[in-house]
This record gives C-alpha cells, structure tokens and sequence, in this order.
C-alpha cells in the first residue's frame, strides 16, 4: 500500500508528494525532463542490500546541524572520503529500473550536493549498483550529473529550485512536464517555489524511503549514537559497521 505523508497538495499545477516508496503510478503520463537527487534516493552506503546510516545524506545533514563552520570543512572532506571507501546499494529498485529505462527517451539528469571535484567517484558509485543518467548534452551535465555543491560554511545544498529552473530556461525546447524526485524536503519546497509562477506543469516528489527505514527502526537518540560509532570505528579502522553490528550485540551495546 502506498504512504502519503507530510505533502499531497497540488498548488498552480504543481503536483507535491511525501511518499516512503516509489510507485510510477506517482508520475504523469508524459514528462519532458526529470531531475533527480542522487545521495539515499538513488543510492544510499551499505552492502548485501542492507543501508548503513554512516555517511548518507541524513548522517551528514544531521552534522551539519550541530557543528561550527569551521569544522564543516572536514566533513565534506569526509564524506567524499565516504564515497571511496563504502559500498552501495539502491534505494529504490523500481524506481531505478523505471528511469533507467525512460532515460532512452527521456533526460533523466541527476542533481546532487556532492561537489564536481568526486564525478570519478560518483560515477564509480552510480555504476556499483548499475545506473547511468542520461548522457545528456548540456552545459550544466557531466556525464549527466549536474553537481550544485554544497555551502561549505553551513553545510547545505545549495538552491536546487534555481539550478533547475536555470537549467529549463536554457534548454532548446519548452518544458511543459517536469519531474523532480528528492529525499531531502527542503529542496522540494525550494524547487516548488522556483517554479511556482512558470506556468509549467511539475511533479515534485519527497521520497522518504531512507529516514523512515532509520527512524522506524531506531529513535532519536540511538541514530546520534549509532552515526557517532560507525564515524569513529571508520576513521579508526577504514571498515563500516552496519547499523544491526552497533546496535545490535554482535560489536558493542549500547546502553539507555
């Protein structure tokens, strides 16, 4: 059964939805373009199928939070540590398999946070779990990636509404449908308010597969921990623990 939550609402023939999985029964029939977020909506770090918490999007957006400026620095520095030394696995089989197989017909672009300097990387993970954006040609598209960075003095992406928007207004040809799939809320709204008054028709949809998986399983203060653990024993050791290995009995446990 398919779960709404937080968004359903259709403003000036936007189309927003919170889902915690992907149906393509979500999509319009038709579309010209779609966007898509890469980092625990395409993929997300583990292995044998299982996520780990430990440098995903939400470990590193939940740093970001609570560190001073100046120490954001390392963590971008580690996190792309991260994508070189982890394993991956989908987020979403269906949906990649759908796009990959619309991408023949379709742009299908990715649009990450991660910084161009790791396209090798990316690239390298993206083919780990064997997915491939459209190789589309456009200033902005490396190898079919556009790469917004992040603001290094607070973490964030940056506005993922404008690039896109940008990227629209230079195609050749007009977009009358767009798709733009997420897992991070904020560039939803960000992108929804970017198109709101471009008579465009889109459909945006928040895809919460990863933090409800997290936080289904663990509350709040064993995800602090559990990300605290896992960053420690990777610095120490370059190995990841899954999250049953720390919360679990089979390496340590942790006490409430």
């Amino acid at each position: 059964m398919q779960t709404f939550a937080q968004l359903n609402i259709t403003q000036n023939n936007i189309r927003l939805f919170s889902v915690t999985s992907f149906t393509k029964q979500l999509l319009p029939d038709k579309f010209d373009i779609v966007f898509v977020d890469i980092d625990d909506t395409i993929l997300t770090p583990g292995k044998n199928n299982l996520p780990h918490y430990f440098c995903g999007s939400l470990w590193f957006h939940h740093k970001a939070k609570y560190l001073q400026s100046i120490e954001i620095g390392k963590y971008f520095e580690l996190f792309n540590h991260c994508t070189n030394h982890t394993g991956f696995v989908p987020v979403s089989n269906e949906m990649n398999d759908y796009l990959q197989e619309q991408s023949k017909l379709t742009p299908i672009l990715g649009l990450t946070a991660r910084q161009v300097e790791i396209i090798d990387l990316t690239v390298k993970n993206l083919n780990s779990i064997n997915f491939t954006f459209s190789d589309h040609q456009h200033a902005m598209a490396i190898k079919g990636i556009i790469f917004a960075g992040s603001n290094i003095t607070d973490g964030a992406a940056n506005h993922k509404g404008e690039i896109i928007l940008d990227v629209v207004q230079r195609l050749n040809q007009p977009v009358k449908n767009l798709v733009f799939i997420d897992d991070n809320i904020k560039n939803i709204l960000q992108v929804n308010e970017s198109l709101y008054n471009m008579g465009m028709n889109a459909t945006l949809i928040h895809l919460a597969t990863i933090s409800d998986l997290l936080f289904s399983s663990y509350n709040f203060q064993e995800v602090a921990l559990l990300g605290e653990i896992q960053e420690e024993h990777f610095i120490r050791n370059q190995q990841f623990l899954e999250n049953k290995d720390v919360i679990g009995d089979q390496i340590c446990k942790i006490e409430f």
